[in-house]
């Protein structure tokens, strides 16, 4: 072989070893943080913490996580899978309403599938801002989706 095609392979199996180390060290990270977020007793919104679902009802499949900041409102979403729908989140918004102070914005009944739950509280750490939590949920899974940005919630009782 001549000396030419020598270093062609030896820079391309190079290239590829590398490449091959940098995806297996960022597969490690995500699959690090996504170990923490679905092992988490609370989710972090900023400064505020709130208690997740795995520290409610125990842990669920995890499907995916992210983190967004648009005009100064910061959301999390969050995607889970169960096999108890209905149970987890009558049980989650049942202590987020007892515990955490959050309330209803809108008339629940989990018999009705898919379907919507919407939550709301004032911020803890924040006067001016509101935190609202919306729940999408089919028969096989739920998503939260919690936002912390500038508001004002009145409560009517």
């Amino acid at each position: 072989m001549n000396k030419t095609i020598k270093i062609l392979l030896i820079v391309c199996g190079s290239i590829f070893a590398f490449s091959m180390i940098v995806a297996l060290v960022t597969l490690t990270i995500v699959f690090h943080v996504l170990g923490k977020v679905a092992n988490a007793d609370t989710y972090e919104l900023g400064n505020e913490s709130i208690s997740s679902i795995k520290a409610v009802v125990a842990k669920r499949q995890f499907v995916s996580s992210s983190s967004t900041t648009k005009n100064g409102v910061l959301k999390k979403e969050l995607e889970y899978k169960s096999s108890s729908v209905q149970e987890d989140l009558q049980k989650y918004v049942e202590y987020l309403h007892e515990t955490e102070d959050f309330s209803f914005t809108k008339d629940m009944d989990l018999m009705v599938v898919p379907s919507t739950v919407e939550m709301a509280r004032k911020s803890k750490t924040d006067a001016e801002k509101i935190i609202t939590l919306t729940i999408e949920y089919d028969a096989f899974g739920y998503t939260l989706t919690f936002q912390k940005g500038k508001g004002t919630l009145n409560l009517f009782e």
